[in-house]
C-alpha cells in the first residue's frame, strides 16, 4: 500500500511522513509501528527490522511503544511507559 524500495520494503522516517502515508490506509494487513522520541538518533539495520510475528514485548531497544496490525482483524501495544499507557486505554474504553 505505499511504495516499496528495492529491498521491497517501505521505511517512513519521519512522523509528518507517516501521518500522510497512514490517511491514504483503509486498513492495515500487518505492520510494525515504532514510537521513539524524536531527540534519539536511531541508525537502522535493515537485516534486522522489527517484524509482526515477534515474541512479546519491544522489539527496539529505543522504542517507547510498539504497535503490531495483524491480519486485517486487531492490532496489539506494547510500552513501558504506564502514564501513555493510560492514555491510551482511556481513548479505546
Amino acid at each position: 500500500m505505499f511504495p516499496l524500495d528495492a529491498e521491497n520494503k517501505t521505511m517512513v522516517t519521519s512522523t509528518n511522513r507517516l501521518i500522510d502515508k497512514v490517511k491514504e490506509v483503509i486498513q492495515f494487513e500487518s505492520g510494525v509501528f515504532i514510537a521513539i522520541r524524536k531527540d534519539k538518533k536511531i541508525n537502522w539495520e535493515t537485516d534486522f527490522l522489527p517484524v509482526t510475528e515477534e515474541d512479546e514485548g519491544l522489539q527496539h531497544p529505543f522504542a517507547d511503544i510498539e504497535i503490531r496490525a495483524f491480519d486485517y482483524s486487531y492490532f496489539e501495544i506494547s510500552g513501558m511507559d504506564f502514564e501513555v499507557e493510560k492514555k491510551i486505554l482511556k481513548h479505546l474504553e
